[in-house]
């Protein structure tokens, strides 16, 4: 089993704006930090570009790697509302895409596309979600 998750900050150019790129920065290290916490040894995390991150979750269930998605949301959400984060206390946000390999991918650049699109759904549905490929509208992955 193998699952793919596309992880991004929420509104990171607010950030940004507001507190400034070196906060934007301590944001990004906060974010590897709340999903390091959640990986497993065999387990990859890689920044993807910006402020989104591609992990994959190597011997998971679909529903594993939903439930890890979860948790790495909620994580970041109460880790970067805590007094002492970049963001002096405000909470930010995260959005999750996940895609299992069971649901037609044939290789790993499809996978990560498939978690990607459940991404662009969790952002477009209002973000602070995760969002399943294989729960996706089929015309709603297309169009994506």
């Amino acid at each position: 089993p193998l699952a793919c998750v596309m992880a991004d900050i929420d509104n990171f150019k607010r950030i940004n704006d507001t507190f400034g790129h070196a906060v934007g920065d301590e944001m990004i290290k906060l974010t590897v930090d709340v999903i390091q916490d959640h990986l497993q040894p065999n387990d990859a995390l890689g920044r993807y570009g910006g402020e989104e991150f591609c992990i994959v979750l190597v011997g998971t269930s679909e529903e594993g790697a939903r439930l890890r998605a979860e948790q790495i949301r909620e994580a970041f959400r109460t880790r970067s509302a805590a007094p002492d984060s970049p963001v002096e206390g405000k909470p930010c946000t995260a959005s999750l895409g996940v895609s299992f390999i069971g649901h037609g991918a044939r290789n790993p650049s499809a996978l990560v596309d498939e978690a990607d699109q459940a991404l662009y759904a969790s952002k477009t549905g209002g973000r602070n979600r995760v969002s399943l490929w294989s729960e996706l509208d089929s015309l709603e992955a297309v169009e994506s």
